[in-house]
């Protein structure tokens, strides 16, 4: 079922006017009045795409979609003000899909969340998304992108487990990342094709797309999987050895059997170093001991912390507390 807003309900005029940018394989919200223009965007996008909310970030909105029919797949351009689209457990109930939708940006910032998991795709990026389980696609500036609709059974018989590979970045620097984008691009420049080799052009796309997540996409997950495990390892002999002031990543890396490559590539994961992390740590066990009072000086704190210069702990705390581990020992941290 689909819902029409006011706009498709008021008269033929306006559904003429829609049907008719259809035919021209262009639909565009610059033919109406602003006020009435993001009810007609959700209409368009509950046509074409999932039952949505569109809930505009902005205030005027603006919005447009080139269409390009190929075989069973569909490749269409966007374009819009800011915007969040939500896909909440009642619309699938509503209006149920059996589709996934490959997102390449163009230009501006998505961020796309489902099942727990958040892909954030800069201009080149691409992810996989599925209209039959909830999620919510934000663009946070004006943006431009290519949506890919592919049915269920063409790509679930390429790919196993593809419900698994949602919500997943796939860099526009990687090679399969910039072959699928690129093919993309040229696919929608393409003038009008007879049906017959549409539909084998929107196969041979499948096909492509299907061994780019399958390759490319699952490794970096397992690899980014690997990477966690390793980093959990490691942050756990680090807790459990905060007082060795003579940890650095050398001894790290015998302890824990992982190359140091290894632990940089782990923590630069999470925008930090092993060495930081492990301060951090540190800091965050001193003030504890101290607000507890679980030592009488400060320079036990420091010993017990894993610090062997007292001065240069003193500073890291202050820098990082805004008060000096004295203070918070004496209970005046104010």
């Amino acid at each position: 079922m689909i819902r029409l807003s006011p706009i498709l309900r008021d008269g033929w005029s306006s559904l003429f006017a829609y049907f008719m940018l259809s035919a021209m394989n262009q639909i565009t919200t610059a033919t109406f009045p602003a006020s009435s223009r993001l009810a007609y965007w959700q209409d368009v996008v509950c046509r074409m795409y999932a039952d949505v909310e569109c809930i505009p970030l902005s205030g005027a909105f603006e919005a447009s979609v080139g269409i390009c029919d190929l075989g069973t797949v569909q490749l269409s351009d966007v374009g819009s003000s800011p915007v969040d689209y939500i896909r909440t457990a009642e619309s699938i109930r509503r209006a149920p899909g059996d589709h996934f939708q490959l997102c390449l940006l163009q230009s501006g910032r998505a961020t796309i969340a489902q099942s727990g998991r958040e892909a954030r795709l800069g201009p080149g990026d691409l992810a996989l998304f599925d209209a039959a389980r909830p999620y919510a696609l934000r663009f946070d500036d004006t943006y431009r992108s290519l949506h890919l609709n592919l049915p269920r059974h063409l790509l679930s018989s390429r790919v196993s487990d593809v419900e698994s590979l949602t919500a997943h970045r796939l860099s526009g620097v990687s090679r399969l990342g910039a072959f699928v984008a690129s093919m993309l691009r040229e696919a929608e420049t393409l003038p009008d094709l007879a049906p017959t080799l549409a539909a084998r052009l929107g196969s041979a796309i499948v096909d492509i797309v299907g061994a780019a997540i399958e390759g490319e996409l699952r490794e970096h997950i397992s690899s980014h999987a690997k990477q966690r495990s390793a980093a959990e390892r490691i942050k756990q002999f680090l807790d459990e050895n905060l007082e060795d002031s003579t940890l650095n990543i050398e001894a790290i890396s015998v302890a824990c059997h992982v190359a140091p490559r290894t632990i940089h590539r782990a923590f630069a994961a999470e925008g930090t170093t092993a060495i930081r992390w492990l301060w951090q740590r540190r800091l965050e066990m001193s003030y504890r001991l101290l607000e507890e009072r679980q030592v009488s000086q400060v320079s036990e704190v420091a010993i017990r912390c894993g610090f062997s210069d007292f001065s240069h702990f003193a500073r890291a705390f202050r820098r990082s507390y805004g008060v000096a581990p004295n203070r918070v020992l004496r209970g005046d941290p104010d």
